[in-house]
């Protein structure tokens, strides 16, 4: 039986699964049979879960691991990005409904303070100009408190709060908030969505040191574009702007 529901929804199909490799996978691999307008498949363990920047490790059964399927076809190919944004939004926005202070680190990581708590892994399949289905695949950091010490600097709701939390009532709070701003979103709501992102940005408009393919340098953080890229302004006053991988913060 699931260890963890959620509430039904109108336009909301939720796939609970003991164990998989990956629950993106999973989803991109049934994503022509799920045309539900939001497929949400949750794990409690993953074999080969997969961040943005490699593998996702988690404890079994004591975290979030979960993806949801959507299929944005009112966005076009030049507006992908916002599918990004829209969905760290969505975290961000679900975890302030229990706790404060949580980050958007670009361009799809949540943190709070200087530890990441979310990571994100996005991935999408166009059709023409248009995107046809996008997986949104989400690994929220609940429960653990002890972390392999190859990660640099992961933290958990439980570490911040000093008390386990209910991963059901985490996964509402997130659902809630993305299955409203996917509405948004579909409905033309593109820049109260980036305002949302920006506005949540992780050291946005401070000076902090980066890492680029030349070395490190301070720069300030002013803002993302609707393309992604990111834009800083380094201490001789010259502009920088990067794709994502191009540039690392220093933490």
């Amino acid at each position: 039986m699931p260890t963890l529901s959620l509430k039904s929804r109108s336009g909301l199909r939720f796939i609970w699964l003991e164990e998989t490799a990956s629950t993106n996978d999973y989803l991109r691999l049934h994503s022509k049979e799920m045309q539900d307008p939001i497929t949400l498949a949750l794990a409690e363990y993953q074999t080969k879960g997969r961040g943005a920047t490699g593998a996702w490790q988690s404890e079994r059964g004591a975290n979030l691991l979960f993806s949801l399927l959507t299929h944005p076809t009112t966005v076009e190919a030049k507006d992908i990005f916002l599918l990004s944004q829209m969905a760290c939004l969505s975290v961000c926005r679900g975890l302030e409904t229990l706790s404060k202070g949580f980050t958007i680190k670009w361009p799809n990581d949540i943190y709070w303070r200087d530890g990441k708590v979310v990571g994100i892994l996005i991935e999408n399949e166009l059709q023409g100009r248009r995107v046809a289905d996008c997986v949104v695949g989400i690994g929220v950091n609940v429960n653990q408190r002890s972390f392999g010490k190859e990660l640099p600097n992961p933290t958990s709701l439980a570490i911040i709060e000093g008390r386990e939390l209910d991963r059901t009532l985490v996964l509402e709070a997130i659902v809630e908030e993305f299955s409203s701003l996917y509405t948004a979103l579909c409905e033309g709501d593109h820049e109260g969505i980036r305002e949302g992102y920006l506005k949540r940005l992780y050291r946005r408009g401070e000076r902090h040191a980066f890492c680029d393919s030349r070395g490190e340098f301070m720069a300030t953080l002013e803002t993302v574009e609707p393309t992604g890229h990111i834009v800083l302004r380094d201490d001789e006053g010259r502009w920088r702007r990067y794709a994502f991988k191009e540039v690392q913060h220093i933490i």
